[in-house]
């Protein structure tokens, strides 16, 4: 599409990792593009992959606003995020409003409209009404998306477990020694790569640590890890060369590693 209609693009996403595996991704299929976020900022490539934080930041400078009119077409990566949360939904809003000579477009999500009545006009007001849609199973017989098969692990019910969510979550997932020997038991045998995924830092470094008591090195990966740190693990698992990976709700959408056999998601 960016090709065919040979307009400037702004290509907008809200993940440092979405940022890089987009990049690197139109390389592949020969379209370059210059990045704006984690920690450049340049404006000069015909396509822009920016993150909508880093736009946000420089909202209301004077370069911001005159790169931002030199856009005649608009992708939202992940888009229900415009509607999902009124706080994130106004950065996009804003963002976006300010590509005010983008006259095309368009918002890619496996999810739209599927909040309220007005955060759904706000994904409306931004991109427009659903043009096309293709199903799950289309993706799957297409070869783009995996046939999963779900396994539900039951496990008993701590026992005195207090009546607030916080301190329930806590004793009932993170520090459940049962249910994270299971997980880290379950993705020993894979099959292989395995990722798990958490919901907390903390349950993450002790799965990390379960995993170091029985002989095994196993990469967490969190909001606090370099871009690059991150980027290697993801070439490690895709290329077979890593077992086990843990991740936080960083790689929660979006981040796509097609060599992973096991998912398991630790976080409840």
């Amino acid at each position: 599409m960016i090709k065919s209609s040979g307009a400037r693009t702004l290509f907008l996403v809200h993940r440092k990792d979405l940022l890089t595996q987009t990049i690197d991704r139109f390389n592949k299929y020969g379209l370059r593009a210059s990045q704006v976020g984690s920690g450049q900022k340049d404006f000069s490539g015909h396509t822009v992959v920016a993150t909508v934080q880093t736009l946000w930041k420089m909202f209301h400078s004077s370069k911001f606003k005159e790169e931002m009119k030199k856009f005649d077409q608009l992708f939202i990566d992940e888009a229900h995020l415009v509607a999902a949360d009124l706080n994130k939904g106004n950065i996009f809003v804003k963002v976006a409003s300010a590509a005010e000579n983008a006259y095309m477009r368009w918002g890619l999500t496996a999810t739209p409209m599927m909040k309220d009545d007005y955060s759904g006009l706000l994904l409306r007001g931004v991109t427009g009404e659903v043009l096309y849609e293709i199903t799950n199973r289309e993706l799957i017989e297409k070869g783009y998306l995996s046939e999963a098969t779900v396994e539900m692990i039951k496990m008993e019910p701590p026992k005195h477990v207090v009546n607030q969510w916080p301190a329930c979550y806590e004793t009932g997932i993170m520090t459940s020694d049962e249910r994270n020997q299971k997980v880290v038991e379950m993705a020993m045998q894979g099959p292989h790569p395995c990722l798990i995924l958490v919901q907390r830092t903390s349950h993450g470094r002790i799965l990390k640590d379960m995993f170091n008591d029985k002989g095994k090195v196993v990469p967490f990966v969190h909001g606090s890890s370099k871009g690059e740190y991150r980027k290697d693990i993801i070439n490690l698992l895709t290329n077979n060369q890593l077992d086990i990976a843990i991740a936080s709700t960083i790689w929660d959408e979006g981040v796509d590693i097609p060599s992973i056999r096991t998912l398991i998601l630790a976080g409840g």
